[in-house]
């Protein structure tokens, strides 16, 4: 892997580092923003999610709808819909939170789960996400686990090292990603949500999402400087999967550098980033928030923030604000992000 292809701008990281930082971002609270409350354990919440941030992959894919759905009476779109669907389901009905059941779930049960009366089964490849609840299930049966917090214990409530939580992830086809987003998203979440206390949190990085990717190419955090790869980019070509983990390694560091300049936890940033751009600064160049925020869904908590003024709280330090053709993130094939 040549890293000198894609490259940090230190300059951008630490404006960038200064907002986050004068922001005080909120804690983000995944399970707070259900309409019912979990009846199970914190063991069976965490099976619950493993099993989501399993499948939860490309749910707003570049040219394909988006995953949309009604929960107890409001709408939700890609990881919330995918999120609060699959909670509710498994809080009515346990098996969705056990191994030996996603070792048998089908793509028939999959797709019945997410769809919706209205806007019909928006999940896109579902026997694919089927076959990863299939693997989780059969190589936890395998490796003589119960449940994700039986292998956080035997791993002695240790995320880093070669007997880490973390590397027991990477056995799963789901989570193989060398960049380990949806094991670090995960992770983060269990600490949260489940009550986990790792004793080395040092190694709880910040996951990287597809709106991050867009959201620091275009601020100019991250940039490629190699011109093949700079314009396979530009012009949305699929990546080869070691271009994609080379971009996405960078933008890791660059929230990592960021979270600890700003002295926040890499979880709060994830959270402050992937709604900032996914709520201003989205796919379409002329429908980002760079000089005011129109019907923004932003959350309440974020609007809070005193660095808010009614649009992006980075368009003053953003490359690409005001511009009307921004970079897209790159057509994606793969199930890591």
């Amino acid at each position: 892997m040549n890293a000198a292809r894609v490259v940090l701008d230190s300059d951008k990281v630490a404006s960038v580092s200064k907002i986050v930082r004068t922001s005080k971002p909120p804690a983000e609270d995944e399970s707070g923003d259900l309409a019912f409350s979990w009846s199970g354990s914190a063991d069976e919440l965490a099976n619950a999610y493993l099993a989501i941030v399993a499948i939860c992959h490309q749910t707003s894919p570049v040219g394909e709808p988006r995953l949309e759905g009604n929960v107890a009476g409001k709408t939700r779109y890609g990881w919330d819909y995918l999120k609060a669907r699959y909670l509710a389901v498994a809080n009515g009905d346990r098996r969705w939170a056990q191994p030996t059941f996603w070792e048998a779930v089908s793509p028939a049960e999959l797709s019945a789960m997410y769809s919706d009366k209205v806007s019909g089964l928006t999940l896109n490849r579902v026997d694919e996400r089927a076959y990863l609840l299939n693997d989780l299930g059969r190589m936890m049966r395998r490796a003589g686990v119960a449940g994700a917090l039986d292998a956080f214990r035997r791993a002695g409530d240790r995320l880093g090292g070669e007997s880490g939580f973390l590397q027991f992830l990477a056995e799963f086809e789901a989570y193989r990603d060398p960049v380990r987003k949806k094991s670090l998203f995960f992770s983060s979440i269990a600490v949260k949500e489940c009550g986990w206390r790792p004793v080395d949190l040092d190694q709880l990085l910040s996951p990287v999402d597809y709106h991050e990717l867009r959201g620091h190419l275009r601020i100019g955090t991250v940039r490629i400087v190699d011109d093949e790869l700079h314009r396979k980019v530009v012009g949305s070509v699929a990546l080869t999967e070691l271009e994609d983990t080379e971009i996405r390694i960078v933008v890791q560091q660059a929230n990592d550098a960021i979270a600890t300049s700003a002295a926040v936890s890499s979880s709060v940033l994830h959270y402050l980033l992937w709604n900032i751009f996914r709520n201003c600064c989205p796919r379409q160049s002329d429908l980002t928030h760079c000089a005011s925020c129109l019907d923004c869904k932003l959350p309440p908590q974020y609007k809070a923030m005193p660095t808010y003024e009614g649009r992006c709280i980075f368009h003053l330090v953003c490359d690409s604000a005001g511009k009307p053709d921004k970079v897209q993130e790159q057509p994606y094939l793969g199930h890591f992000y």
